[in-house]
């Protein structure tokens, strides 16, 4: 049975956060999993695994060639939330993420 409607798949954790954790790569394959959204009819998956730094950099890997099918979105690292560079440096961090992959919404 198929959904009559596309399905957005808004809530995925396919890095850190997902059971295998720090393993991720070598735990599951990011085509099989995409062939699992379509058997089940989902159109896309958001991915909220996308953090930042190189570790932005492994999740962008592991989904590589699947950008049509996975939405990643970055994180906001707010462990210095209350230096006075704070807006600034985030603003920063999502402007590089942004030219590297993660998803922006307006």
């Amino acid at each position: 049975m198929k959904p009559k409607y596309p399905v957005f798949d808004v809530h995925t954790h396919m890095g850190l956060l997902e059971p295998s954790g720090n393993n991720y790569e070598s735990k599951y394959d990011t085509g099989e999993f995409v062939k699992t959204l379509e058997y089940y009819g989902i159109k896309t998956s958001v991915n909220l695994d996308g953090v930042w730094g190189s570790e932005l950099d492994r999740m962008l890997n592991k989904t590589k060639g699947y950008e049509d099918r996975i939405l990643t979105f970055g994180w906001v690292d707010t462990s210095d939330i209350d230096n006075q560079g704070f807006a600034k440096n985030t603003e920063k961090v999502l402007k590089k993420g942004y030219k590297r992959g993660i998803c922006k919404i307006l």
